[in-house]
C-alpha cells in the first residue's frame, strides 16, 4: 500500500494492476479481488484481481474517462494598463 499526493491511499498487485483503497474496497466487496491472508499483513498480503474484477476496472476506467469534467480553457489575458503619466 502506498500513498501518493493529496492522501490517496492505493495498492499494487501481482499483475502491476494499481487499484485506489477507494475502488479497492467495492471490489473487494464483490469478491472481485482475492486478498492472500495466510500472509502476515506487516510482510504484505499479495492481491489478486478476478477476470471479473478486470473487467469490471476497465468499465469504470473508460467511464470515468468519458464523464471526466471538461477542463477550463485558459482566460485570456487583460490588457494592460496604460501608464499613468
Amino acid at each position: 500500500m502506498q500513498t501518493k499526493g493529496r492522501g490517496s491511499t492505493f495498492v499494487h498487485t501481482a499483475d502491476r494492476t494499481r487499484i485506489t483503497i477507494a475502488t479497492f474496497q467495492p471490489l473487494d466487496k464483490r469478491t472481485l479481488v482475492h486478498l492472500d491472508t495466510s500472509v502476515p499483513l506487516y510482510q504484505g498480503r499479495p492481491i489478486t484481481v478476478t477476470d471479473d474484477g478486470h473487467r469490471t476496472l476497465a468499465q469504470h476506467r473508460v467511464h470515468t474517462e468519458t464523464t471526466a469534467p471538461p477542463t477550463a480553457a485558459p482566460s485570456p489575458r487583460a490588457p494592460a494598463a496604460a501608464p499613468r503619466r
